[in-house]
């Protein structure tokens, strides 16, 4: 070994202070001299992989699984329920695709109305519906509810005369000139036909009645012997012969 070489012995330890590194000086050589681990004496490999390590601390190095609920598809063994939620690679392509900020919605104070949608229960109106609404009447409609109702007159007298409607006359016979009981409405369903029989007769005589036609009484007043005639028949001669002849009955032969 030449006199101006000299061989230092350093530790590991040193070198890890250093940075794996040492400057010392050396008689005759330049200022300094950078020497490097791998030029120490003895110096140990540093292990780049932890295969090269021993596994003091028996860490799992590879592990084959059987189990049939881990071999299948993680998609349909992963609960889809809570906070864990599994989206598809469409929803994550759509999130993706969503520009930053988009969802940064601030809501408008106010709104035109034309982009409100209205219905039956739905409705705008406008202030001249309002205040035709506050200024309705309460009237019920009713006749009865009105207030300063007129008088309504019920009988005509009641009324001015201006037409000069005929308010009193008296018929005289000249009125009645050529009218006929046929040409009038039985309103009154006065009797247009009856016969008359003998029970309708009964208890009455024709003394008690007017002649007013002058129909041929029967006067005995003055003829001595003579009977009163209180009956009159007609009947043909052969009927005539077949009865008893009375002398208060007037008989009258027809052929």
């Amino acid at each position: 070994m030449s006199s101006n070489k000299r061989i230092y012995e350093l530790t590991q330890e040193d070198l890890l202070e250093n940075d794996h590194s040492l400057i010392i000086d050396k008689s005759g050589q330049p200022e300094s001299t950078k020497i490097t681990y791998l030029q120490l004496k003895n110096a140990l490999d540093i292990p780049t992989n932890n295969n090269e390590l021993d596994n003091g601390a028996g860490y799992i190095t590879e592990y084959i699984e059987t189990d049939p609920v881990f071999t299948a598809s993680p998609a349909n063994n992963v609960s889809n329920a809570g906070s864990g939620q599994i989206i598809t690679t469409s929803e994550r392509n759509k999130l993706n695709n969503i520009d930053e900020n988009a969802n940064n919605y601030s809501h408008p104070v106010s709104h035109e109305p034309s982009i409100i949608s209205q219905d039956s229960d739905n409705r705008f109106v406008t202030d001249a519906q309002i205040s035709n609404w506050n200024n309705k009447s309460d009237f019920s409609g009713s006749y009865n509810d009105l207030s300063d109702k007129p008088s309504i007159p019920t009988n005509n007298n009641e009324l001015t005369n201006g037409a000069g409607y005929i308010t009193d006359y008296t018929v005289i016979n000249s009125d009645l000139t050529g009218l006929n009981n046929s040409e009038l409405n039985n309103d009154a369903s006065f009797i247009t036909d009856y016969t008359v029989t003998n029970s309708d007769l009964t208890g009455l005589n024709n003394s008690e009645l007017t002649n007013d036609s002058d129909y041929i009484k029967s006067d005995i007043s003055g003829a001595t012997g003579a009977d009163k005639v209180t009956n009159c028949i007609s009947l043909t001669q052969s009927e005539y012969d077949s009865i008893t002849p009375d002398s208060s009955t007037l008989y009258i032969i027809t052929e």
